[in-house]
């Protein structure tokens, strides 16, 4: 029962956790990548209603806390493509779902080829 249900961190350490993810750092480019895929969303071809601003700082937030999870203290690319999906999948709406067969994920994946990444020599300069 809920009675039951003990706490497994306090919010004193969930606090804790939420600053060392903060201090995770995202390059530019990455930002201005999640912009530009935050920009192809909003183009009516792709979606009748495209990821808000909200939407890219949350995707952000996301990266920066899964590589903390595995132990980076910097946000790829890759990162952020991956978790896409997971993040934006309920951001967005779709314009023909039943027409093209396409899940909405699928739709995001599809988004993401037709933004260029930056490489690693990009954010290493």
């Amino acid at each position: 029962s809920l009675s039951e249900l003990t706490p497994v961190i306090s919010g004193e350490d969930y606090a804790g956790l939420q600053a060392l993810c903060e201090k995770v750092s995202v390059h530019p480019l990455v930002v201005d990548y999640v912009v530009r895929l935050m920009e192809v969303t909003r183009d009516p071809k792709n979606f009748a209603l495209g990821v808000s601003t909200r939407g890219g700082m949350a995707l952000i937030k996301m990266a920066k806390a899964l590589s903390f999870v595995q132990g980076m203290d910097f946000v790829t690319p890759d990162r952020v493509k991956n978790l896409i999906p997971s993040v934006w999948g309920h951001r967005v709406r779709m314009n023909d779902a039943y027409l093209t067969n396409k899940s909405v994920e699928e739709k995001l994946m599809e988004v993401c080829m037709q933004v260029n990444a930056p490489t690693e020599e990009e954010l290493t300069r």
